[in-house]
């Protein structure tokens, strides 16, 4: 969308993008297998050692027996999503042109990471302004340009936001797992 605001002095643009894609990739890893959960809850029998081990699937390939890992092979969920704003006016002043362009993004992406149960997310927040002077004259011409970037990235792997089943977490977001001695 865009237009004139006053005739051959002032114009405004503006343009709105988003999307939101849903799909699966492809996931190999090796995982414990039943024999090793078990000894593993024998020789440490915590309820976090059930909660850590509840994080990987189940081998789902042939195991041999007495293995003490497996192959899981499966798909794993990929979301995307994204909006992005543009904003521009542009002026006509003494002869030159004055730019001011704005961006505003906000990229997303949360991706199975080795495992099914345990996504990366990706969250980012970008800002770009720019204020620009521009005047051509003959065989010369001059600019000067200002400008503010802002970007801000957030990575999550979801095994950080385990809690501990029995004891509520005291500052949201943070581990409350208790200390193995």
């Amino acid at each position: 969308l865009g237009g004139a605001v006053v005739r051959d002095r002032a114009f405004f643009f503006t343009a709105f993008e988003g999307y939101r894609q849903k799909t699966a990739v492809p996931l190999y890893a090796n995982v414990p297998s039943q024999r090793f959960r078990d000894e593993a809850i024998a020789a440490l029998p915590f309820p976090e050692t059930k909660l850590f081990l509840d994080t990987f699937p189940l081998p789902n390939q042939p195991v041999a027996s007495g293995a003490l890992a497996g192959v899981f092979i499966g798909p794993g969920d990929k979301r995307n999503k994204d909006e992005h704003l543009d904003l521009r006016t542009d002026f006509r002043i003494m002869g030159g042109n004055l730019s001011i362009p704005f961006t505003i993004g906000h990229p997303y992406l949360e991706q199975a990471n080795g495992l099914p149960a345990t996504p990366t997310i990706w969250n980012t927040r970008s800002r770009r302004v720019s204020v620009s002077y521009a005047v051509a004259q003959g065989r010369w011409s001059s600019e000067t340009r200002f400008g503010y970037t802002y970007n801000w990235l957030s990575r999550t792997d979801s095994w950080f936001n385990i809690n501990d089943p029995v004891k509520a977490a005291t500052i949201p977001g943070l581990r409350t797992l208790p200390k193995i001695v």
